[in-house]
C-alpha cells in the first residue's frame, strides 16, 4: 500500500507546482520590447531638426531658365535675368517678361513671346529675336530726347488700339496686355522673307531690322543668308527714332504727309546726333551711307506753295519718295528761321483748328490740304513759302 500513496503524493505536488507558473501563451512580451518599439529617430531629436541636404535640391529651387543669353565677344555667359510673374501682369497671356543687362556685348535670343516695359513703351518680342543688352535702354533715351526736342508727349490722353495683326492672322499674342498710354513697340521677325515693312500709327511702332533676327532665322532662309549685304552690322536706329517720332506727332495731330515724312526724317537725326556722345552705335549709324531721294519738282518761291499744297498725292505711291526729303529740308529751314518750337507751334494751331487724333491716318479732303497750308502761314507768316523756295533755290540747305 505504500508505493501508490508515494505515487499519488508525487502526482499531487506536480499540480501545485504547475499551478503555480503563469500562463502567457496569449500576450506579447511587453517586459522586452523589440527595437521596432523604440525606433532610433525618436530616441535622436536632433537628427529629426537637421534632415539631409537632400530633402532640399537646389535645381527644385532655383531652375536654370530656358532664354540664355548669348554673350558676344566672350566666352564667360552673363546670367540672364527673368522677373517674378506679378499678379495681374499675365493673365490669359502666353507672353513673358524679361529684362536685359544694358550691356550690348550681352545678347539674348527669345524662344518664345516676351516682353520688356519700360516708362513709356512697351517692347512687344517676338520669337527668334536676338536682342543686344542695351537695346531697352536706347529706346528710352531716344524716346526722352524727342519728347525734349519737340515739346509734345508720348502719353497720350487715352489708350489707343494697338493691335498688329498683319502677321499673326488676326491673334495677336500679346493682346492681354494693358499698355496705358504706353507705347506698344514690336520688334518682329519676317521669317518667310515676305517684306513685312516696319511703320508707325498713333497706336503703336512695328520694326522690322535684319540685325535682330538671330542667326538661326537669318541663315535659314536663302534670299537673307546669301545676300548678307542686306544685313547691317548694327541696329537701325535712325530707322527706329524715324517711326517713333511718327508715334509721337501722331498722337497729336494729323499733318501733311510732307510735314509727317519730314518731321520723321529731322528729328529721328536730330536725336541721335544730340545722343551720339552717349552712345557709340549712335555715331556708327549716322556714319554710315543712306540712301537719300532726290527732288524731281523744281521749288522755287513760286511753286513752293503749291507743293507743299498737292502734298505729292498727284503721283503713284510706289513713286513716292520726294516728300521725304522737301520735308526734311523744309523742317531745317523752319527751326533755322523760326526756331526749335516751329513743331509744336504749328500742331497747337492744327489742334484747335479741330484736328486731333481720332484715328491713324484719316483720308484728307482738298479743304484739308488747304487749311493746314493756311495753317503754316498763321504760325510762320504768309511768305513762309516764298521764303522756303528763295532757300531753297540759293541752296542754303
Amino acid at each position: 500500500m505504500k508505493k501508490p500513496f508515494a505515487a499519488a503524493i508525487v502526482l499531487l505536488l506536480s499540480l501545485a507546482l504547475s499551478a503555480c507558473t503563469p500562463d502567457n501563451s496569449g500576450e506579447k512580451p511587453t517586459e522586452t520590447p523589440t527595437a521596432t518599439e523604440t525606433p532610433a529617430p525618436t530616441e535622436n531629436p536632433t537628427a529629426t531638426a537637421a534632415p539631409a541636404p537632400t530633402e532640399t535640391p537646389t535645381p527644385t529651387l532655383s531652375p536654370t531658365p530656358t532664354l540664355t543669353p548669348t554673350p558676344i565677344g566672350t566666352p564667360t555667359p552673363t546670367p540672364f535675368t527673368e522677373p517674378p510673374i506679378t499678379e495681374g501682369s499675365l493673365k490669359n497671356t502666353g507672353c513673358h517678361p524679361i529684362t536685359l543687362s544694358g550691356n550690348r556685348d550681352d545678347h539674348v535670343i527669345t524662344d518664345r513671346y516676351c516682353f520688356i516695359e519700360g516708362e513709356k513703351f512697351f517692347l512687344l518680342l517676338d520669337k527668334d529675336v536676338d536682342l543686344p543688352g542695351d537695346f531697352a535702354d536706347n529706346i528710352a533715351l531716344i524716346m526722352d530726347t524727342l519728347e525734349s526736342l519737340t515739346g509734345l508727349r508720348f502719353d497720350a490722353s487715352r489708350e489707343l488700339e494697338s493691335s498688329n495683326l498683319d502677321q499673326f492672322a488676326g491673334e495677336d499674342p500679346w493682346d492681354a496686355l494693358q499698355y496705358g498710354t504706353k507705347v506698344p513697340i514690336y520688334i518682329l521677325v519676317d521669317r518667310n522673307d515676305e517684306h513685312f515693312g516696319t511703320g508707325a500709327n498713333a497706336g503703336r511702332a512695328t520694326i522690322y531690322d535684319f540685325r535682330l533676327f538671330s542667326d538661326a532665322v537669318w541663315n535659314s532662309v536663302p534670299s537673307y543668308r546669301d545676300n548678307p549685304e542686306r544685313r547691317n552690322d548694327f541696329v537701325e536706329y535712325l530707322d527706329i527714332a524715324h517711326e517713333l517720332t511718327h508715334v509721337l506727332t501722331l498722337r497729336s495731330t494729323q499733318m501733311t504727309d510732307i510735314m509727317t515724312e519730314g518731321s520723321a526724317e529731322y528729328y529721328s537725326e536730330k536725336a541721335l546726333g544730340v545722343l551720339s556722345d552717349k552712345v557709340e552705335e549712335f555715331r556708327t549709324v549716322l556714319a554710315a551711307p543712306h540712301i537719300v531721294g532726290s527732288v524731281e519738282k523744281k521749288i522755287t518761291a513760286d511753286t513752293a506753295e503749291d507743293i507743299f499744297l498737292t502734298d505729292y498725292t498727284d503721283i503713284s505711291f510706289a513713286d513716292r519718295g520726294e516728300q521725304y526729303v522737301v520735308g526734311h529740308l523744309l523742317c531745317r529751314f523752319l527751326n533755322d528761321t523760326y526756331g526749335p518750337s516751329f513743331l509744336s507751334d504749328y500742331i497747337k494751331v492744327l489742334r484747335a483748328a479741330g484736328y486731333r487724333v481720332d484715328a491713324y491716318i484719316l483720308p484728307m479732303s482738298e479743304k484739308d490740304y488747304r487749311r493746314k497750308t493756311d495753317a503754316m502761314k498763321e504760325v510762320f507768316g504768309d511768305d513762309v513759302f516764298v521764303r522756303f523756295g528763295k532757300w531753297f533755290s540759293e541752296g542754303a540747305h
